[in-house]
């Protein structure tokens, strides 16, 4: 697996420009059906549909920002013209461009395979990207230590004890756990916009990056948080913004086994 860094490397390098199996092939010293057979193997996915998939995740992130058109981006990407591009980007993402909604639509993003373990990259990602604009939450605020078996156990056990959270749970409404870490704590703040409690916090305009998720098993909420921030940010041309806090939205009624539920990175592009 020596060769792998190298290869990925130049694929990225080169994502923009034509990509020629038998340069990669040769410098990895095997002929090209060895190296599409080995490629395969290690990254569970052909090397050409690697290559084609990680195309149409960049141009989807550069349909969001709307700065250059849709034949822009389609010469950009490798197209010969803006219909061939549409109908490959609505087979990968099951959208055309003109009907993105920033607010409203999923991308998918076929990640940049890691060397160090091969099986990590690779993998698609469903996901959205939107802009919000500053907006205050209402509601209770509740502290939880690091040392908790279970992420923020102890302020989610105040949330369904305390009176006043009752408001939240009731009104219909989604509601924002915001998540501020502390040295040896986090400040968990449930709240929504319905403004039905003392409390407030303001949280200032950002892009954010927001996952869907059916399940709240620690171990597999940490396993998605993984995906975004060590899968998705790496991939992307995005970075976390270190001035915000997480988020997570959830429906005021929890009690179906398998409600769904929205975790919320704030992001900023890559310089």
């Amino acid at each position: 697996m020596y060769f792998f860094e190298d290869v990925i490397e130049e694929i990225e390098k080169n994502i923009l420009n034509d990509i020629d199996i038998d340069v990669l092939a040769k410098k990895s010293n095997m002929s090209v059906y060895e190296f599409r057979r080995i490629f395969s193997f290690l990254a569970k996915i052909p090397v050409s549909e690697y290559i084609r998939k990680r195309r149409l995740s960049l141009a989807a992130l550069e349909m969001i920002e709307k700065k250059s058109s849709v034949t822009e981006i389609a010469l950009k990407y490798g197209y010969d013209s803006a219909s061939s591009f549409s109908r490959a980007f609505k087979e990968f993402h099951g959208v055309v461009p003109s009907e993105i909604n920033e607010a409203k639509t999923k991308f998918k993003m076929i990640s940049k395979i890691k060397n160090e373990i091969i099986t990590s990259g690779g993998t698609l990602i469903d996901y959205k990207v939107f802009k919000k604009e500053e907006f205050t939450l209402s509601g209770v605020s509740f502290e939880s230590q690091l040392s908790d078996t279970e992420c923020c156990e102890d302020a989610w056990n105040a949330f369904y004890t305390d009176e006043k959270s009752s408001d939240l749970i009731n009104n219909n409404e989604n509601i924002f756990v915001v998540y501020t870490n502390d040295d040896d704590s986090v400040r968990c703040f449930f709240g929504n916009k319905d403004f039905c409690c003392e409390e407030k916090l303001t949280v200032p305009a950002s892009f954010w990056v927001s996952l869907t998720v059916n399940n709240t098993d620690d171990e597999y909420i940490n396993q998605i948080y993984n995906k975004i921030l060590g899968e998705w940010l790496i991939s992307s041309g995005y970075k976390r913004n270190p001035a915000l806090p997480n988020i997570e939205v959830f429906p005021s009624d929890m009690s179906d086994e398998n409600f769904s539920w929205e975790i919320w990175i704030p992001i900023i592009k890559e310089r």
